[in-house]
C-alpha cells in the first residue's frame, strides 16, 4: 500500500512537472482602460507560486517609469496595488521575469509581458507607412528604411525602440518636418535574406505619447520564393565514391515485402550523400534528419549553405540491422524558404564486405568418437561417445578440431583473434583441452567436410585429456572475433555436445 502511494506521488509530480509554470490569466488585460478609479492589476498562476520570488520578479511601469506598491495574495492569484493612483493618459506595462517560480522550484516557462493604457487611441502616435512594405521582396541591397508617423518623433526614440533582425549597420535621420524616420545603411543588405524591423510598444513621440503596441514588418532581399527539394540520396563508400541511389519508401503504395527488399547491401563503412535542388541551411538539416534505430552521425565540414551534404556515421550500421532514414520538412534555403515535403528511406545493412565472421560448423577427428563428427550450432547437445581405447582417461593425447566460418567477401579469419577467443569448456571435468596452434592450411584431414567447402576452414591443434566423467562439452568462441577487413562479431558463438 505504501509502495502504491509512493508511485502515485511520484507519478503526480511527473505530471505536474510536465505542465509548465505560467501566468494563465491577468487583469485588466490589453487595451484602453477608461475607468482608472476601479483599475486593478492581478496575475493568476497555473501552479502554487513561491510568493517571495513572484514579488521580486514583478514590475509595473507607467510611461516607462517603475511603480512601487503592495501585493495582496489570494491562493494562486496576486493583486498589485501601486502606492500612487492610476492616472489618465498613461501607458502601463506589466512584466514577470523567469526568475519567478513555484513552491517546488519550477521556474516560469516564459517571461510574461502585458500592456494596457489609460490613453485614448486617438491620443497615440500612429504609424502611417513602412517602406519596404510588410512581406515585400526587394532587390536594392542599399534600400533605405522609411517609417512615416502621424506626429513628430525623435532620433533617440528610434535608436532605443526600433531594432532590426538580422542586425543592420547604419544610422537614423529625421525628415518630413520630424514625422519620418529614415535609416541609412552603411553596408549592403545580404542577398538573399529575410529582414525584420520591430518598433517597440514603448516607442514615444516627441510629445512623450507612447505607441502602445508592438509593430513588426518583414521583407525579403532577393527574388527566390521556391522551397528546396531533396533531389537524391545515395550511399557512398568511405572514400566518398557514389555506390547506389536509395529508393524512396512510400508506405501508401509499398508492401512489407518491398520494405524488406529495398536498399540492400549497405556496408558498415558506407555513408550517405544528400543532394538538394538548391543550397540549404545545414543546421536546419541536422534538426530534420532522423535515423532509427539511432546512429550518431556528423556532417562533413561545409559552409552553412550548400547543395550537397555528406552524412558521416560515427556509429557504424550494425550488420543485419534495418534502418529507417527520415528527412523531415522544415529545411530552409538561403532566402528563408522552408521545405514542406518529408521523405522516408529504408536501408538493410547486409553488405557482403561487412558480414561479421560466423561459426557455421565444426568437425572432430574420425577416431575421436563413435558416430558423427560434424556438428552445427543449431544441433544442440548431440550425444557423443568418445573412443576410450584411443583416448583413455587421464592420458594426454594430440587433438584437433576443425572450425568452418562464413565470412565477408574477400575476408579471412584473424587467426590471432581466434586463438585468443577459442576454448573448450566442460562440466564435471569431462575433458580438458589446451590449444597450441591455429592454422588455415596444412590440415590434418585433407578434404573439407562435405557441403562446407565454400566456407573458410580453420584448424585448432592442441592436447586433450579424457576422463571417466560425463558432462557437457562446449566449443566456445568469445565475443570479438575479427577478420582481415576488421569486421567483428560482437556475439559469443558455440556448439555444445553431450558426453
Amino acid at each position: 500500500m505504501i509502495f502504491a502511494f509512493f508511485c502515485l506521488v511520484v507519478l503526480s509530480c511527473d505530471v505536474l512537472r510536465d505542465m509548465p509554470f505560467e501566468v494563465c490569466g491577468w487583469s485588466p488585460g490589453s487595451g484602453v482602460i477608461a475607468d482608472v478609479q476601479n483599475l486593478a492589476v492581478s496575475l493568476q498562476f497555473s501552479h502554487e507560486p513561491d510568493r517571495q520570488s513572484i514579488e521580486k520578479s514583478f514590475a509595473l511601469t507607467e510611461d516607462g517609469a517603475a511603480l512601487k506598491g503592495n501585493f495582496i495574495w489570494y491562493d494562486k492569484k496576486v493583486i498589485f496595488v501601486p502606492l500612487s493612483p492610476f492616472l489618465e493618459y498613461k501607458d502601463y506595462m506589466v512584466t514577470l521575469a523567469t526568475e519567478a517560480r513555484t513552491n517546488d522550484g519550477l521556474s516560469l516557462e516564459n517571461k510574461f509581458e502585458g500592456n494596457f493604457s489609460t490613453r485614448p487611441e486617438g491620443n497615440r502616435p500612429l504609424i502611417v507607412s513602412i517602406d519596404p512594405p510588410d512581406e515585400s521582396t526587394i532587390t536594392d541591397v542599399y534600400k533605405k528604411v522609411r517609417i512615416d508617423f502621424s506626429e513628430k518623433i525623435t532620433k533617440n526614440s528610434c535608436v532605443s525602440d526600433i531594432s532590426f533582425s538580422p542586425a543592420i549597420t547604419g544610422s537614423w535621420q529625421i525628415e518630413n518636418d520630424g514625422k519620418t524616420a529614415v535609416f541609412l545603411l552603411k553596408e549592403p543588405l545580404k542577398n538573399p535574406e529575410i529582414y525584420k524591423v520591430t518598433i517597440a510598444a514603448s516607442f514615444q513621440s516627441a510629445a512623450s505619447k507612447m505607441l502602445g503596441k508592438q509593430i513588426v514588418s518583414r521583407w525579403t532581399v532577393g527574388t527566390d520564393t521556391i522551397a528546396p527539394v531533396l533531389e537524391n540520396i545515395c550511399a557512398v563508400d568511405a572514400d566518398g565514391r557514389e555506390k547506389f541511389d536509395l529508393a524512396l519508401y512510400d508506405p501508401q503504395t509499398m508492401s512489407e515485402a518491398d520494405y524488406i527488399s529495398e536498399n540492400q547491401l549497405f556496408e558498415a563503412n558506407d555513408n550517405l550523400k544528400l543532394t538538394f535542388s538548391e543550397p540549404i541551411d545545414v543546421l536546419k538539416l541536422k534538426n530534420s534528419l532522423m535515423i532509427e534505430p539511432a546512429l550518431k552521425y556528423t556532417v562533413a565540414a561545409l559552409p552553412q549553405f550548400t547543395k550537397t551534404i555528406t552524412v558521416l556515421f560515427a556509429d557504424k550500421p550494425i550488420w543485419g540491422n534495418r534502418y529507417v532514414i527520415k528527412v523531415n520538412s522544415g529545411i530552409c534555403d538561403a532566402s528563408g524558404n522552408t521545405s514542406t515535403e518529408s521523405y522516408i528511406f529504408r536501408v538493410y545493412a547486409n553488405g557482403i564486405y561487412s558480414k561479421p565472421p560466423t561459426l557455421a560448423a565444426l568437425r572432430l577427428p574420425q577416431d575421436f568418437v563413435n558416430g558423427a563428427v560434424l556438428f552445427e550450432p543449431d544441433d544442440m547437445f548431440h550425444t557423443i561417445d568418445i573412443v576410450k581405447t584411443l583416448y583413455p582417461a587421464e592420458i594426454e593425447k594430440d587433438f584437433f578440431v576443425e572450425l568452418y566460418f562464413e565470412t565477408a567477401e574477400d575476408a579471412q579469419i584473424n587467426l590471432f583473434s581466434l586463438r585468443e577467443l577459442f576454448r573448450i569448456e566442460t562440466t564435471n571435468n569431462a575433458i580438458s583441452f589446451s590449444s597450441r596452434l591455429v592454422i588455415d592450411s596444412g590440415f590434418s584431414q585433407t578434404d573439407p567436410a562435405e557441403g562446407f567447402s565454400s566456407l573458410q576452414r580453420i584448424e585448432v591443434k592442441g592436447k586433450i585429456t579424457n576422463s571417466n566423467n560425463l558432462g557437457l562439452i562446449k566449443f566456445y568462441i568469445a565475443p570479438g572475433l575479427t577478420d582481415t577487413k576488421l569486421n567483428k562479431n560482437t556475439k559469443a558463438m558455440s556448439i555444445q555436445l553431450n558426453k
